[in-house]
């Protein structure tokens, strides 16, 4: 298997500031990447997570921002959000 199938397969990332990553990376890494406010610690992005998200992501499409959002965090730990 070629490294980038296994990151696919079983890596998943976090992040608690700017991307900071070019257009296709993000694109690429889309199903991987998850936003991470740090609650409670003191350091965290909490109470304005979501001002905090909007500057990180800069202008990330919609359907990717929903991803990074949540929907790869419910599918990481099998949430099914239609339930919700």
């Amino acid at each position: 298997m070629l490294p980038s199938e296994y990151f696919a397969r079983q890596v998943w990332v976090t992040f608690d500031r700017p991307l900071g990553l070019p257009a296709q990376d993000v694109e690429r890494l889309q199903d991987r990447l998850m936003f991470a406010s740090d609650f409670p610690h003191v350091e965290s992005s909490y109470p304005e997570s979501r001002s905090a998200f909007a500057r990180y992501v800069g202008d990330v499409p919609t359907e990717i921002r929903r991803k990074l959002a949540g929907e790869n965090a419910a599918r990481l730990f099998g949430i099914d959000l239609s339930a919700a």
